[in-house]
């Protein structure tokens, strides 16, 4: 209940902000000095032909003629994405395991994680079209715990921190966005081995768009957007993991979006050595995950600039419900968490 009512702040506020008329941002002002509403040019299209617009030197010199249609498309300087998110969540629950629950715990202890990431887009770098030769990644996630000296004894809150590369290259034929990479795990109150260790991971999310043609569909996107992670313990459990997921975005009104998701764990002699089962190896079903998001993006309230990025503020509702399986040799229960993310993407 407890996570359910730190939810349920957050959704409020969403739909409060979505529902909100432009009004509530002041008309006056602008974002950094930039694009007044007033200030902005007429679309083109809506008065006849696009009016021709002079660009002048700084002696006065007119050096070329544009319209207003050609100008008003960004353009970024360098090939690069750019990602910041904050997280507040009620639990952290990695693969079944809950990182944040103690003996003592009452009122909810929240964990706050952040990630970082940046994207190269390679094919600009010598010449070629965007996207045709896929990207290269990088990002950081880190993971701060309140309660943790009642888990581990000392004062340390960080629990976590990964550090991530991967490319993805997306073949448009299969529509498929294939990513390889690898990932480095530290844990620095894990006692004993386990506190560190390296993975490589295989994703496939494929946009199913096509298969509903037949029943009329004409949109761009996927309708259940099929995704399978598959993840290889290198170092202190061995083993593998695999999530075979499905998600579709609705949206309510315009710049908010309701998302539920389903997905299917499957332990490949993971979870069993990351529990101190050393012998214990096998494949089984591990449980799924359940979820709701709703997602609010508040560029336009905002008034951003194009060149600024975007913000998007969401909550999110997830249930993990293990198989009995894992329940009897594991221990594992049903876990209810939910939180909110801020984040910012150029």
């Amino acid at each position: 209940m407890k996570t359910y009512h730190y939810t349920l702040l957050v959704v409020t506020a969403i739909v409060l902000l979505a529902l909100s008329p432009p009004t509530l941002v002041a008309q006056e002002s602008n974002w950094l000095g930039y694009a007044n509403p007033q200030d902005e040019p007429v679309a083109a299209g809506s008065g006849g032909e696009d009016q021709p617009e002079d660009t002048f030197t700084e002696e006065g010199m007119v050096i070329e003629e544009t319209t207003i249609s050609e100008t008003t498309g960004y353009e970024k300087p360098l090939p690069l994405s750019l990602s910041l998110d904050y997280t507040l969540v009620s639990d952290y629950i990695f693969r079944g395991f809950n990182f944040s629950e103690h003996a003592t715990e009452g009122r909810e202890s929240l964990n706050h994680q952040l990630g970082v990431s940046m994207g190269l887009d390679l094919a600009p770098l010598w010449g070629g079209k965007p996207g045709e030769c896929g990207e290269l990644s990088f990002g950081a996630w880190f993971e701060w715990y309140a309660d943790q000296d009642k888990i581990s004894g000392d004062g340390a809150n960080i629990q976590e921190f990964d550090w991530t590369i991967s490319y993805t290259y997306s073949v448009e034929p299969i529509a498929t966005d294939i990513t390889i990479g690898w990932i480095d795990y530290v844990f620095p109150n894990w006692a004993g081995p386990g506190d560190r260790t390296y993975e490589w991971f295989l994703s496939f999310a494929h946009n199913d768009a096509w298969a509903w043609r037949w029943l009329g569909y004409e949109g761009a996107d996927g309708i259940l957007n099929p995704t399978f992670d598959f993840y290889h313990d290198l170092e202190a459990f061995g083993g593998t993991w695999m999530d075979i997921g499905m998600s579709h975005g609705f949206e309510l009104v315009e710049d908010l979006t309701f998302t539920p998701s389903y997905t299917l764990h499957i332990d490949g002699g993971w979870a069993g050595p990351a529990a101190g089962l050393v012998d214990d190896h096998d494949t089984r079903i591990a449980g799924m995950t359940y979820g709701l998001d709703l997602t609010y993006d508040l560029t336009q309230l905002l008034q951003m600039p194009e060149w600024a990025g975007s913000i998007a503020i969401s909550g999110f509702l997830n249930w993990f419900d293990p198989t009995q399986r894992l329940r009897s040799t594991l221990g594992w229960e049903d876990q209810f968490y939910g939180g909110m993310t801020l984040a910012w993407n150029w």
